[in-house]
């Protein structure tokens, strides 16, 4: 068995898109139209993608509750200055690693990781 994917339902894909791929940097690797909307996957073609779902169903009502995406990152707090977000963190589990949480522009929560050594 093997992870394969995760599923966000958005409210704009074009405004997911800035997010993920443009200020996180993950790369596009497909966007098509279905019958009720658009698909898109970002990330590494031999890893786990991030599929964007945007086809009208509305987004979860507290999309951000028990559940987070992750991504390492070179300078969390320069990319949370960037992006202009109110961040928790950092939290610090161990020597090696740190990370700080945001929200995404539907209010998933994704956590920027460092490592520290």
């Amino acid at each position: 068995m093997r992870f394969t994917l995760t599923t966000l339902i958005v409210k704009d894909l074009d405004r997911s898109l800035a997010f993920y791929r443009d200020v996180l940097g993950m790369p596009l690797i497909t966007r098509f139209a279905t019958g009720a909307g658009e698909i898109a996957m970002l990330g590494e073609q031999e890893h786990a993608h991030l599929e964007l779902v945007a086809s009208g169903q509305p987004v979860p009502e507290n999309p951000g509750q028990g559940i987070s995406v992750g991504f390492y990152v070179d300078d969390a707090q320069e990319l949370i200055r960037k992006i202009g977000a109110p961040a928790q963190g950092p939290i610090t589990p161990n020597p090696h690693l740190r990370f700080f949480f945001i929200q995404d522009p539907d209010g998933y929560r994704v956590q920027l990781l460092e490592k520290t050594a």
